[in-house]
C-alpha cells in the first residue's frame, strides 16, 4: 500500500466521514450534528450554536475542508486560531481558499501538527486552519499544502 493511500485512509479515519466532492448545505447546527459532516466542523474548531445556512465541503483526496455559515455572533477567536494573518500573506491564502466570490477579511489562523499511525507506519499530518468573515458570514477552512504550512507555521517572525 502506498504512503499516499495510507495517508488518505488515515485522514478518512480522522475525519469520520466519507469522501465528498460536492458542497452540502444544512439549515442549522442541529441538522449538521445529525450528519457525517459534524466531524468537519470539529476539525475546523467548531461553530457557534446559532449558526444557520451552513455550507460544508470536504475532499478526502486533497484534505481540504471548508465551511461557511450565518451567525449573529461576531467572529469569536477560539484558541486554535491564535495568529493574525499578516497582510503580506492575504493573497497567498485568498488564492487557495475556494469560496467563489468571497473576499474574506480579518483572517486568523492556527497551525496543527500530529503523528498519525496507519498500518504500522507513523505519518506526520500538518494543517493550517483559518477563520475569517465576509458579508455577514463566517468562513472556516484548512490547508494541508506543505508550502502554506511552512510559510505560515515554520517562520518564527510570523505569529500572533
Amino acid at each position: 500500500m502506498s504512503r499516499s493511500t495510507l495517508l488518505s485512509f488515515a485522514l478518512l479515519a480522522l475525519s469520520g466521514c466519507a469522501p465528498y466532492d460536492a458542497p452540502r448545505s444544512y439549515k442549522d447546527l442541529e441538522s449538521l450534528e445529525r450528519s457525517n459532516d459534524f466531524s468537519v466542523s470539529a476539525s475546523l474548531g467548531g461553530i457557534p450554536s446559532d449558526a444557520t445556512e451552513i455550507d460544508v465541503y470536504s475532499d478526502i483526496d486533497s484534505g481540504l475542508t471548508m465551511m461557511s455559515y450565518k451567525t449573529a455572533q461576531s467572529v469569536a477567536v477560539p484558541e486554535v486560531f491564535d495568529r493574525q494573518l499578516p497582510a503580506g500573506q492575504y493573497q497567498l491564502v485568498q488564492d487557495n481558499v475556494g469560496f467563489a466570490g468571497a473576499t474574506i477579511v480579518d483572517i486568523r489562523y492556527g497551525c496543527e501538527s500530529r503523528e498519525v499511525k496507519a498500518s504500522g507506519e507513523s505519518l506526520k499530518y500538518q494543517q493550517v486552519v483559518f477563520l475569517g468573515a465576509a458579508s455577514g458570514r463566517q468562513y472556516r477552512w484548512n490547508s494541508v499544502n506543505p508550502d502554506i504550512y511552512r510559510r505560515l507555521c515554520s517562520n518564527p517572525a510570523v505569529g500572533p
